[in-house]
């Protein structure tokens, strides 16, 4: 038997053998020790509502550090063949770059035409 020495800096994740023992998603709820912590999954992510309609195997709890605050995670390991993510058509990118060189134009008419403008970038009443 090997004992290893708790160490919170070097606790990166936490895991349990399946969704059964231990640590348990269920109902978008996080069950471990008694606990029941609630899991924010973001309204608009319909790629990870898709997912989580797999049997979940393993859940494993990660830490990361960001901008020095420890922020804790739920990683779930999801049977099954993964969702696929919608991509971009050839449409979306040619709104986007439409919008892109509108802007650029009314920053170019805006510079150019100084007098015209207001100075929150409103164009002047005649």
């Amino acid at each position: 038997m090997k004992f290893k020495k708790y160490d919170s800096a070097s606790f990166n994740s936490l895991e349990g053998k399946s969704n059964g023992t231990g640590i348990k998603y269920r109902n978008q709820k996080l069950k471990w020790n008694n606990l029941d912590i609630p899991i924010i999954i973001k309204k608009k992510d319909d790629y990870a509502k898709e997912a989580l309609e797999n049997n979940i195997k393993i859940c494993r709890i990660l830490k990361k550090t960001i901008r020095g605050v420890d922020k804790y995670y739920i990683q779930l390991i999801l049977e099954g063949v993964p969702p696929k993510k919608e991509r971009t058509t050839k449409m979306d990118l040619l709104e986007k770059e439409k919008r892109i060189l509108l802007r650029k134009l009314n920053r170019q008419r805006r510079a150019n035409n100084p007098d015209n403008f207001n100075a929150n970038a409103q164009l002047k009443k005649a």
